[in-house]
């Protein structure tokens, strides 16, 4: 029987709930939620929360899943995700992307308006 000191682990539980809260987006996150997070049953989470600690096996997944950095999670590195690139710029860029998409979207919606309009020209059919 293994101990758990011997074991790898995140800890401190409330600071790596902190981060995973961050990530995802859930402010206060439930202990259902926290456990739908990591991919583990309530009973799970509520012993990680007794031992205040996370499995590492456990939180190498959810960093895999989330695509968030190890480091950012335990060191408090940049919040690198995918080749390094900073959290933050890549909020920053899904923003300005959306911006560009709803600007494009009132552009078309001109567009199909003024195709939609009644001719009018001086020749009468009939």
């Amino acid at each position: 029987m293994s101990s758990d000191k011997n074991k790898k682990v995140f800890s401190p539980y409330n600071s790596i709930v902190a981060k995973i809260e961050e990530a995802s987006g859930i402010k206060r996150i439930n202990m259902r939620e926290l456990g739908s997070e990591l991919g583990v049953t309530v009973s799970a989470v509520s012993d990680f929360s007794k031992k205040n600690y996370i499995p590492s096996g456990t939180m190498m997944r959810w960093c895999e899943r989330r695509k968030v950095s190890v480091d950012w999670v335990l060191n408090n590195e940049p919040e690198a995700v995918d080749g390094g690139q900073n959290m933050k710029e890549l909020v920053e860029s899904k923003d300005k992307i959306i911006a560009l998409l709803e600007d494009k979207i009132v552009y078309l919606e001109g567009q199909l308006a003024i195709k939609e309009r009644p001719r009018q020209s001086g020749i009468n059919e009939g």
